[in-house]
């Protein structure tokens, strides 16, 4: 995890912890973060390792409900943050395939992925809907981010893997991609 409050923006590879369990307790959650390492991690008991803020961060998913709105809104809270960016989670993942559209909460812009109005969800590799949507972001750090939205009024923040010119591999979008891309069959 890596965090510029000054940006607003906390970098993580997943979703945020579940919240409940450290209410009121910012300061011993990012000590217990801050000081994880895997050592102490493999001499856990099971319940005691899923339960732990490392292996939330690593693995959470909003579908799955590992996560709410009210956590992600907490856990940022916590760091003084805007925003969060991960991955880890195919924007499939974040829409409703039987009704063919984004989950509640979620939404999606060039590209990017968006949980809450303050989680990016990138797809740079694997889980974009299609090859042309994948995207890294370029971040003023100088500027504050505290929503998704601040990505966009700047401009320029979500790119292109496959610059304009360069062709992305041409393989079928993913499931959903109807939901956000009306052109996709």
């Amino acid at each position: 995890m890596a965090y510029c409050p000054e940006a607003g923006v906390l970098v993580t590879h997943a979703g945020p912890p579940r919240m409940n369990a450290w209410e009121g307790k910012a300061k011993a959650l990012r000590k217990t973060i801050d000081f994880a390492n895997r050592d102490a991690m493999r001499e856990l008991e099971p319940e005691a390792y899923y339960a732990s803020p490392y292996h939330q961060l690593l693995n959470n998913r909003f579908r799955t409900g590992d996560y709410g709105v009210s956590d992600l809104h907490a856990f940022l809270d916590a760091f003084d943050c805007g925003i969060m960016c991960t991955g880890h989670t195919p924007h499939p993942y974040l829409i409703d395939l039987d009704a063919k559209q984004p989950l509640p909460e979620c939404g999606f812009r060039d590209g990017l992925g968006f949980v809450g109005g303050r989680q990016v969800v990138l797809c740079s590799s694997f889980g974009a809907f299609h090859p042309a949507l994948k995207r890294y972001l370029e971040l003023d750090l100088t500027q504050r981010h505290d929503t998704v939205e601040d990505l966009f009024l700047r401009g320029g923040a979500a790119q292109p893997i496959f610059p304009v010119g360069m062709r992305p591999p041409d393989v079928g979008a993913l499931p959903g991609a109807e939901a956000i891309l009306p052109h996709v069959t």
